[in-house]
């Protein structure tokens, strides 16, 4: 039987050779490879979708993880804060029972305070210049007691007008010193002695180009009173019930300093 060879014909089909028979599409625009195409970059798009819904979800339990836990720790350490030191009490019967420390912390306002309180009310006193007397009378006037505020207006009101009939000035207060007012310096039958203070220092008074217009010592008797309950803004719990300023202590001088 003689073989008979059928001779193919080859095809050239986008710069490749394949059999007529099994000739295949290898264009890049045809339908086949544009559904391919768009199957791809669809997938693609789809993964950085997921990608970035995963990251914005990652940053949202983070941020409500932070927030959170600061909150947490705010509240714990505040917590902590006053209940860190305790105190222990035994009963006649043996029985032990646990208090925090602030229950036995002082009531009354220490010396340091009282003295504290009544130097600040004379230093925002003295120290009012021509452009910051409202300033100045402002702050002392939040550590007024009630009964002193008839007073203190009537003296913020001629310090105020008498800025206005002379030249700016400002001032400045040195060598500021408070003490406690001893039994012997105060008037027989005064009631709480412990609240009663001796304010001195120098104010010295500048012209608008900083010349010295003046000096002046300074000498007031300060008393002070205690308020139920310490405040945001009266941490001490002290008001100053009455002020008037006093002749400044002459200063004692040696026998070597006196020749």
């Amino acid at each position: 039987m003689g073989l008979i060879k059928k001779k193919q014909e080859l095809v050239t089909v986008g710069g490749g050779v394949t059999d007529n028979g099994q000739a295949q599409v290898l264009n890049a625009d045809s339908p086949e490879e544009s559904v391919r195409s768009y199957s791809g970059n669809a997938e693609l798009r789809h993964g950085y979708q997921v990608l970035k819904l995963l990251f914005v979800l990652q940053l949202v339990v983070f941020i409500i993880t932070f927030c959170y836990g600061q909150a947490s720790w705010t509240k714990h350490s505040n917590y902590l804060a006053e209940r860190q030191y305790v105190v222990y009490e035994v009963a006649p019967d043996g029985t032990t029972t646990v208090k925090p420390s602030t229950m036995y912390q002082p009531k009354e306002p220490s010396d340091q305070q009282i003295r504290h309180q009544g130097g600040m009310f004379i230093y925002w006193l003295v120290s009012a210049g021509s452009d910051d007397v409202a300033r100045c009378l402002g702050e002392a006037r939040q550590l007024l007691h009630q009964d002193l505020v008839p007073k203190f207006d009537e003296i913020s009101n001629l310090v105020t007008s008498g800025f206005k009939q002379v030249q700016k000035v400002y001032r400045r207060v040195e060598n500021l010193q408070v003490r406690m007012l001893t039994a012997d310096e105060l008037a027989k039958g005064t009631s709480n002695d412990r609240y009663h203070v001796l304010v001195t220092g120098k104010v010295f008074t500048y012209t608008a180009d900083s010349k010295l217009a003046a000096t002046r010592e300074f000498s007031y008797h300060v008393e002070l009173v205690p308020i139920q309950e310490r405040t945001d803004w009266n941490p001490y719990a002290l008001l100053v019930k009455d002020f008037e300023e006093t002749k400044p202590v002459a200063k004692k001088t040696t026998d070597a300093n006196a020749k």
